[in-house]
């Protein structure tokens, strides 16, 4: 029994595709859990790493930890990384031997060569590669075979190629908005329409980017 953690940010649940698939080739008859929040169920659960995603992931640590004791996991893959999943680790002691998380000496890395390293370490990713800017991006293949082409309708305008914007994360992390509405701007001068994404908290967020636009 593997469990899998990963709470917040969209943009890095993305990212850490990458890990997830290596995690999955590297344990491919157990049973994997994703710990998540609710925003990120769906895409969870639409993809082949894991046999179950609890949606749990908001409760207080020392509850997460009871839990995670409880399921009596093999391992522990935090590919998180933060304050809270750290205090998740403290609580489950001394199970948390069994717990693979970063290395503190990474934090200035990308989340991409910071996954690579981690799983490298710990066995799992044999010959990772985690020189800066080597970490491959993640399969996203899967994805698009569950999306249906796009039928044509005569006399329909042709839509634009268009660029996706994902503003929301961590407010220490965030790229400024104004920095997002230069490259919207730079990116419609060269014919593409944007999109951006996220969940209603994130609505000011682009209406500042449609601002500096």
């Amino acid at each position: 029994k593997v469990l899998v953690i990963k709470l917040e940010d969209l943009a890095q649940l993305v990212a850490s595709f990458a890990a997830m698939r290596q995690i999955r080739a590297a344990h491919p008859h157990a049973h994997i859990t994703l710990l998540t929040t609710p925003p990120f169920a769906a895409i969870a659960r639409a993809s082949p790493y894991f046999d179950t995603v609890n949606t749990t992931g908001g409760a207080e640590p020392m509850r997460m930890a009871s839990a995670i004791k409880a399921e009596k996991f093999d391992r522990v893959y935090d590919l998180e990384g933060s304050k809270r999943t750290r205090a998740i680790r403290r609580w489950m002691w001394p199970r948390g031997r069994r717990w693979i998380g970063f290395d503190d000496d990474d934090e200035d890395l990308h989340l991409l060569e910071r996954h690579a390293r981690m799983l490298a370490a710990a066995g799992v990713w044999p010959g990772a590669p985690v020189e800066t800017g080597s970490a491959p991006p993640p399969d996203l293949s899967w994805i698009l075979k569950r999306v249906a082409p796009p039928r044509p309708v005569p006399g329909a305008i042709k839509p634009k190629p268009y660029v996706v914007m994902i503003p929301g994360g961590a407010d220490d992390r965030r790229w400024p908005d104004a920095a997002f509405g230069a490259a919207a701007a730079a990116f419609r001068r060269q014919g593409f329409d944007i999109v951006i994404i996220g969940g209603p908290e994130h609505s000011a967020y682009a209406r500042e980017i449609q601002r500096h636009d």
